[in-house]
């Protein structure tokens, strides 16, 4: 059985460079380090062609009724949130 040949690993200065970013649109307290996951599992072609890094955009808001799993047919996101990702987006640029 031959392993996948695919990893996706955040790059040290892409990641850096991104934590930079966020702290400059969501304060120090809204980054997260999170444990490994499988979640993004298609980025990692990306990642073989480019150096990059993978994260989360919290979109999930009790007030606003956003509580299910993006796999729930009620999955539904707090658009307010959206902003803060275009504004992450251009920092990132």
């Amino acid at each position: 059985m031959s392993r996948w040949p695919y990893q996706r690993i955040n790059d040290p200065a892409v990641t850096e460079h991104a934590k930079v970013s966020a702290i400059k649109v969501f304060g120090q307290d809204g980054l997260y380090d999170l444990l490994p996951s499988m979640g993004g599992e298609d980025f990692c072609h990306f990642l073989s062609k480019k150096p990059g890094c993978f994260g989360f955009l919290k979109v999930r808001n009790e007030a606003c009724e956003a509580v299910y799993g993006r796999h729930h047919s009620a999955y539904t996101v707090d658009e307010n949130a959206l902003a803060l990702g275009v504004m992450l987006f251009a920092q990132l640029l």
